[in-house]
């Protein structure tokens, strides 16, 4: 969930959107910060089958990775025979 309710996001843009000077950069910071909570929540949710989980994205290379290895360790072995 994010730290804005969309409700708190709308009137926020609304009352923004008219300012000028410094107030436009202020704008911008909100706009930024907006971008950069979607990224982390979109980061957060890099899991096994969209599982919310820190680890998910690394555990899944981490699953290919030793397929792919155990795959390459059959073919040496079976050079070898």
């Amino acid at each position: 969930m994010s730290v804005y309710d969309e409700t708190e996001r709308a009137s926020h843009e609304l009352a923004l959107a008219e300012c000028e000077g410094m107030e436009v950069i202020a704008y911008a910071i909100l706009k930024l910060s907006y971008a950069a909570e979607s990224i982390a929540s979109a980061i957060r949710a890099l899991g096994n089958a969209d599982a919310a989980t820190p680890m998910g994205a690394i555990e899944a290379y981490g699953s290919v990775m030793k397929d792919g290895m155990g795959a390459i360790a059959d073919a040496i072995r079976e050079t070898k025979q």
